[in-house]
């Protein structure tokens, strides 16, 4: 063999050492890295070891103290036979725990069905019986009387009346209240027989019997407002004197263009 071919020989031969030893290298590092990433695994979840497996277990019971052994106290006597299991009992009753004392024992046993002396039930007694009370038989109503007024005169039953204007040419643009006075045989009083005062409201005003004659002979009418409202007044009969024949009565307007004339007639009653 030439001297070339031995260098290349020699060559070769190094060259395959260093593969394996590259070889051995790679695989020394592969299971450093896998005993590190079991190790970190065992760190990080320690539950996924058995029990009898886990190094900190192992540790613990390395270096815990053995069980203590137990010595006998006394040594029992040749041929005596102790029980396998053997439990105290206490003599002394503990401080604070009733002494449980004699049940007595009932002798009679109550029965769920109470029996009834049939001589006691009670007699039933007579219900009296509701006795039917007469219906008084309806007769002729009494007819009320009249009271006699302190004054000759008082409004008629139909007072006060309400109605549209028809007196004049106003129409729903006047409000008032008119009217007539009657005698003790039901005939108009003559003209300026009596007067009559309206008062209240912010009216005061006087009209005299027969000065309006669209009512009647013996008719008078007192303006109250230019429209029809609500407003409450105060009216009077007089003597031409001065001296009041009548109450004072109280009426109240209406707000409506079928209402805005309030007619009040005078009667003489004594």
């Amino acid at each position: 063999m030439s001297e070339l071919d031995q260098d290349f020989t020699v060559q070769e031969e190094r060259v395959t050492r260093l593969n394996v030893f590259n070889l051995l290298a790679v695989l020394l590092l592969l299971l450093t890295a896998a005993a590190i990433a079991c190790y970190a695994t065992l760190l990080i979840s320690p539950d996924i070891v058995p029990a009898g497996l886990r190094p900190q277990e192992v540790a613990l019971l390395a270096t815990a103290a053995p069980p203590p052994t137990m010595v006998p106290s006394a040594t029992p006597r040749e041929g005596a036979i102790l029980p396998s299991e053997w439990t105290p009992t206490p003599t002394v009753t503990p401080v604070g725990s009733p002494t449980p004392l004699n049940t007595p024992t009932p002798t009679l046993t109550p029965s769920l069905s109470p029996t009834f002396n049939p001589t006691n039930t009670p007699t039933p007694t007579n219900t009296p019986t509701n006795t039917p009370t007469s219906t008084p038989t309806p007769g002729p109503s009494p007819t009320p009387t009249n009271t006699r007024s302190p004054y000759p005169f008082t409004l008629d039953l139909n007072s006060p009346m309400y109605t549209a204007n028809y007196a004049n040419n106003a129409g729903c643009n006047w409000l008032g209240v008119a009217g007539q006075v009657f005698d003790l045989k039901g005939e108009p009083v003559a003209t300026g027989a009596y007067l009559i005062w309206v008062t209240e409201g912010g009216i005061n005003q006087q009209a005299l019997t027969g000065s309006a004659l669209a009512y009647g002979p013996s008719g008078w009418e007192v303006f109250i407002y230019d429209r029809p409202r609500v407003s409450t007044h105060r009216i009077q009969l007089f003597s031409p004197g001065g001296t009041p024949v009548s109450q004072v009565y109280e009426f109240t307007t209406r707000a409506s263009c079928n209402q805005n004339l309030v007619l009040i007639n005078f009667v003489q009653n004594h």
